[in-house]
């Protein structure tokens, strides 16, 4: 979970009145059988039991509804692995969950998922690097695009790396897991 836990280091500089809480549920992990079945990789039945249990806790604990009396939106930040993460936007949106491996995610990139008053999820993005420079997308890479997106000129405007206005800026209310 190294990486997870140096992501959330790296977005957490830039959002200092978030709280961050540390969450063993999304740990990386293989959730539930893929389907179709892929060649090669294939772990013990007992990983998904272990894992799966886990990764569907970690779901219920973070996609959830709004509270009716909310008046404003609210954001969760979760830094996690793919495996986590493709798994969380198949249960959200309902997709049969067997199909998660069948999404591709780069190493720190964003997915922005929605949770409608009503329950129902929308996907935003999925795995969205456009905020890094092309090549060896990384962890530095995301550190100096915070630092340029966040803290310097605003999304969309001609000093931002990403230039299409689509950099998340996150209330005070947010909390980073």
């Amino acid at each position: 979970m190294t990486g997870a836990i140096d992501t959330t280091a790296v977005v957490s500089e830039h959002l200092p009145g978030v709280s961050k809480v540390s969450a063993d549920l999304r740990r990386e992990g293989a959730p539930i059988e893929p389907d179709p079945p892929v060649s090669h990789w294939k772990p013990e039945a007992v990983r998904y039991y272990e894992a799966g249990a886990r990764i569907e806790a970690a779901f219920r604990n973070h996609t959830h509804r709004a509270d009716a009396k909310q008046q404003e939106d609210s954001y969760v930040i979760c830094s996690c692995h793919a495996n986590v993460i493709r798994y969380l936007v198949c249960r959200a949106l309902p997709f049969p969950p067997e199909v998660w491996l069948r999404l591709s995610l780069k190493d720190s990139s964003i997915s922005h998922l929605v949770v409608r008053p009503g329950g129902r999820g929308a996907l935003r993005a999925l795995g969205d690097t456009g905020f890094m420079p092309p090549a060896g997308q990384d962890l530095p890479l995301l550190r100096a695009a915070w630092r340029t997106c966040s803290l310097g000129p605003q999304p969309g405007s001609p000093g931002c790396r990403h230039g299409r206005g689509s950099f998340p800026v996150f209330p005070p209310q947010a909390a980073l897991r």
